[in-house]
């Protein structure tokens, strides 16, 4: 008899969190070494931290992470965008900090995500 391995949800976006944080440390690291511009690798690097938080966040099962790891990405992205860097990355920092900002203190019913268990 053959077994199915079953997966749970999260492992798919683990997957995905791990990649993105792999090639965007792999594009941080060509931005360095090639010269470019110092906030061209800041931005870089720091979605690579966003990235790979919220791929250990499984591990460690920190609340509402998503969240608060997006509100620094909107912090530098708001700075680098009024410095004037030739790239739209900070515009889709300061989406994700707004985002987040509004997630946060928007959230009549106070669960976290999945959490239902007052609903049924």
């Amino acid at each position: 008899m053959f077994s199915k391995i079953k997966s749970r949800p999260g492992d798919f976006q683990v997957l995905l969190f791990s990649v993105l944080s792999v090639v965007c440390g792999a594009l941080t690291v060509r931005a360095v070494v090639r010269g470019h511009d110092e906030l061209q690798a800041l931005l870089l690097g720091m979605l690579t931290v966003y990235a790979l938080s919220i791929a250990l966040n499984t591990i460690v099962q920190i609340s509402y992470l998503k969240r608060y790891a997006a509100i620094p990405l909107g912090v530098v992205g708001t700075v680098v965008y009024v410095v004037g860097v030739p790239t739209d990355l900070p515009i889709l920092f300061i989406i994700f900090g707004i985002g987040a900002v509004i997630d946060l203190i928007w959230d009549p019913t106070g669960n976290v995500y999945n959490d239902q268990s007052g609903s049924n």
